[in-house]
């Protein structure tokens, strides 16, 4: 691991041991689990000089090693999708997504989503007044609070904002 960012020596644990990626989610402001296991997955974690695995234990006295947190994609452009609004007020949307849909871009699924049309619809979906690290990783999902199947029909809710 040639990149070095940050460094923690493991404090007194109740537990006596926890996963790595418990620990750095909570040692660490800010930075989702999520976040951590990519990190631990990309070989960009180690323990004690050891390139960490994704179970692996931390106990008092270790010292972690992680490089730079990733950083959500960007680049969603909204896309008119002609969506169907049950309803709609300030903070939320209430859709009615069609079978073939998908909720979100992810592995294979690159667009249009619903996503897409969300952002068409809403300029500012998923803004936030104070945008935080954990508040990146929903970049690519903004305004999801829940998700439907790609090939279900059926009522989703948006935020319209984080605070929402």
């Amino acid at each position: 691991m040639s990149e070095v960012s940050h460094q923690i020596t493991v404090a007194p644990l109740d537990e006596g041991r926890v996963r790595l990626d418990l620990y750095l989610s909570r040692a660490v402001d800010g930075v989702s689990r999520s976040k951590i296991q990519t990190l631990i997955e990309q070989g960009r974690v180690s323990i004690n000089g050891v390139v960490a695995t994704a179970k692996q234990q931390v106990r008092e006295g270790d010292v972690i090693v992680y490089g730079e947190l990733p950083r959500a994609k960007t680049g969603l452009e909204p896309v008119d999708l002609k969506l169907d609004i049950l309803f709609e007020d300030d903070d939320l949307l209430v859709v009615n997504k069609p079978a073939g849909l998908a909720v979100h871009p992810g592995a294979g699924e690159t667009g249009p989503t619903l996503v897409h049309g969300l952002l068409f619809h809403a300029k500012h979906l998923g803004s936030s007044s104070e945008a935080t690290d954990e508040d990146e990783a929903d970049q690519e999902r903004p305004g999801i609070v829940h998700r439907l199947d790609k090939d279900t029909t059926g009522c989703i809710v948006v935020a319209k904002s984080q605070e929402a």
